[in-house]
């Protein structure tokens, strides 16, 4: 896992495409930078738990390690409960206060990392590819953000 490796502070990139992952991912292992792999907002709500798992899977199989990804589960507590009860070790789910603190509870009893909301400074893989971890810019959903040199 590249959670292990160089700095503790994790550039976030959300990702739109499995080759967007396999690529940031070879490139960022060079530079034994520790990132954080999202997916899509509502990814589960539109391809499903199967679908992330088959993701992680895939990844494993090609990079040699599994990358630190996070399932977005949107608002929908029941599909960030499905997530959990089919293993699922970092999702997020953005609705209501009460389901987050549900939801954290069990995350917890499963060794599960929930987050409550995505990250600032995530880098959107679909806005232009292959980021070289060298440059000192970030992209933060379309408008500059603060460097991840």
């Amino acid at each position: 896992m590249l959670a292990d490796m160089g700095t503790k502070t994790p550039v976030h990139f959300t990702f739109y495409q499995f080759s967007e992952l396999v690529t940031t991912a070879k490139n960022y292992a060079q530079h034994k930078r520790n990132i954080l792999f999202w997916t899509a907002p509502n990814a589960a709500l539109t391809y499903g738990v199967g679908w992330f798992k088959q993701i992680t899977f895939l990844a494993q199989q090609q990079l040699g390690y599994e990358p630190d990804i996070v399932l977005d589960c949107g608002d929908r507590p029941d599909i960030a409960h499905h997530a959990l009860r089919h293993g699922v070790k970092q999702l997020c789910f953005h609705g209501p206060l009460l389901m987050l603190e549900k939801l954290q509870q069990i995350a917890g009893h499963l060794q599960a990392q929930l987050h409550g909301k995505r990250p600032l400074d995530e880098i959107n893989l679909s806005l232009g590819a292959n980021f070289d971890p060298g440059q000192n810019f970030a992209l933060n959903r379309g408008y500059p953000s603060s460097t991840i040199s």
